[in-house]
């Protein structure tokens, strides 16, 4: 602090291990702290204290002394007074991204000090004290690419001359090349009988993304990406009571790193009690419309493996619906308007079917509604024939279909059928044998009519002489889930199959196929109902062998 007590700060260099503090007032005492900035901390302070001189009192007693002798000796020639100095041209040179060296000259005499003042990144002034004696200082302290004004005043006696002024942009900031990141220790927790939670720690540095590896059950090899911000993963679709090793390995850039690795024993399936018998609740009946009724029924206890409605239609006939055992409710399609339906509810546990219980309802009357207009079928044509396999494509010159059929005969006589939805104009019917002449049927599916068919030949080429190894199907998983379609994704580790089959049973219990040619790893699956579980199988066909399944569950 000066001697008015307010606080002064002299920046220094970093390179510099002394410095001039100018300007202090004599015969006072001063405290000095001196601190070290390291990045972006503050170290120290180490401090010092100092009383200056009596220095103004020596000058008076030296200048009455000059006063009496000058009027001793008035014979004596006066001497000459000393002329102002003169600053000459302020320059910066030696510019880093954090400071700045500044230059300057004195044409004339010399000063007792100089001071440079700027302002900082934020607008505050900032001032530099220098000695009388210098030439040049380094500005320390500053900000990355910006432009700073610095004047420089010269002291002398009790005036300040100046300032004389330059300008200066700092250099921008040195990126240094990040090190290579290190990978900590693996460990498992949160162990239960199919998955395990990974945990890891990165010490320094930081990674692309990580990826885990480890053999499931049946020894293949499976991986698990992980972003590079995580730091956990939980391993799942494991088997219950076995030992797994995982290795854990980091990617970045272009290397991996790694592994590090940990043995986790997942946990044995515990005993579970026999189950007691399940209730059924109340039957009910809602959201009616022409041709169809809304179910809903309630389980007051335990759980069933399956339901069944039952009722009987407009001819009298009886009917089926099969639920499955999660559901709480059902659309039954098909109806007459204005018609009133009776239906039974049964549970299925293990064995025994329990219930009914029931409920009436009366379907709405139909509304007049313009029909319309009945679809036509174009032309149907033969593509891509390979040994095994036939794509069909076929146009649609006017209105829309429900559905299509497929119908065909293979190699032993039998008719086969392959459903396809509405909306597509294509499909690759598997299976076929090799050199043989086959014929196909389109059928066009529109209300509860089926029109048709238009037809089209196609002859299957010759096989293949080299064997290929059999293929293997890898993971099977579900993405894009949305109230009515499914996205189904799937891995082959080895190999390649001719075509692809997904099984699954939809709303009314009935099975469903979709088929999907051999060069696809996706499929989406539409026309299912919301918020409903669903549980999908996928078959690889390779040759004349159905190799699977591999399935996965998923929930619109």
């Amino acid at each position: 602090k000066d001697a008015q007590g307010q606080p002064q700060v002299v920046p220094v260099d970093g390179g510099s291990r002394s410095v001039m503090v100018p300007g202090l007032s004599p015969s006072h005492r001063y405290k000095f702290n001196l601190y070290g900035v390291w990045g972006r901390k503050h170290l120290g302070p180490i401090s010092t204290d100092a009383v200056t001189d009596g220095f103004w009192r020596d000058v008076w007693d030296l200048h009455a002394l000059h006063c009496a002798l000058y009027f001793v000796a008035a014979a004596e020639p006066e001497e000459e007074s000393t002329l102002q100095p003169v600053l000459g041209e302020l320059t910066a040179s030696h510019v880093s991204s954090d400071s700045i060296r500044l230059e300057w000259s004195v044409l004339e005499g010399t000063f007792d000090s100089f001071t440079v003042r700027y302002k900082d990144a934020q607008g505050q002034p900032q001032v530099v004290p220098v000695d009388g004696s210098s030439r040049s200082v380094t500005v320390p302290g500053l900000s990355p690419s910006r432009r700073y004004k610095f004047n420089l005043y010269g002291v002398w006696g009790r005036k300040r001359l100046g300032p004389i002024s330059t300008d200066a942009v700092t250099a921008e900031p040195v990126k240094e090349p990040p090190s290579q990141p290190v990978l900590g220790e693996l460990t498992a927790s949160h162990i239960s009988t199919d998955s395990v939670q990974l945990e890891w720690s990165v010490p320094e540095g930081t990674f692309d993304s990580f990826t885990v590896q480890y053999r499931d059950a049946q020894g293949q090899p499976q991986v698990v990406p992980v972003d590079g911000g995580s730091r956990s993963v939980t391993v799942p679709g494991l088997s219950p009571s076995r030992r797994y090793k995982f290795n854990l390995y980091g990617v970045w850039g272009r290397k991996r790193l790694g592994p590090i690795s940990t043995d986790a024993v997942t946990a044995s399936e515990p005993e579970k009690e026999p189950p007691s018998q399940p209730i059924l609740g109340e039957l009910t009946a809602s959201q009616v419309g022409p041709n169809s009724v809304q179910l809903e029924w309630s389980v007051p206890e335990g759980t069933f493996d399956f339901f069944t409605v039952q009722y009987r239609d407009a001819q009298g006939q009886p009917q089926v619906v099969p639920v499955d055992g999660g559901s709480r409710s059902v659309t039954v399609p098909g109806l007459s308007p204005s018609r009133r339906y009776k239906f039974n509810l049964y549970g299925v546990w293990g064995r025994k079917r329990l219930g009914p219980i029931s409920t009436d309802a009366i379907t709405a009357a139909e509304t007049e509604e313009e029909p319309p207009s009945q679809p036509i079928l174009g032309e149907l044509t033969a593509s891509y024939v390979t040994s095994n396999s036939v794509q069909l494509e076929w146009s649609v010159p006017e209105g829309t279909f429900d559905s299509f059929t497929v119908q065909y005969k293979d190699a032993q006589g039998q008719p086969q059928v392959v459903p396809v939805d509405g909306g597509s104009r294509s499909v690759t019917v598997p299976g076929l044998s090799p050199s043989r002449h086959y014929k196909f049927n389109l059928y066009g599916v529109w209300g509860r009519k089926r029109l048709g068919p238009i037809s089209t030949d196609a002859a299957t080429a010759e096989p293949e002489e080299e064997p290929q190894p059999q293929p293997i199907l890898g993971e099977l998983t579900a993405s894009h889930v949305s109230s009515d379609s499914i996205m189904l994704e799937w891995s082959i580790p080895k190999g390649t199959f001719d075509s692809f089959t997904v099984q699954y049973k939809d709303a009314q219990g009935q099975p469903q196929v979709v088929p999907v040619d051999g060069g696809s790893r996706s499929v989406t699956v539409p026309g299912l109902s919301p918020s409903r579980r669903y549980k999908f199988n996928l078959y690889g066909v390779w040759g004349q062998k159905r190799l699977g399944p591999i399935s996965t569950d998923a929930v619109t």
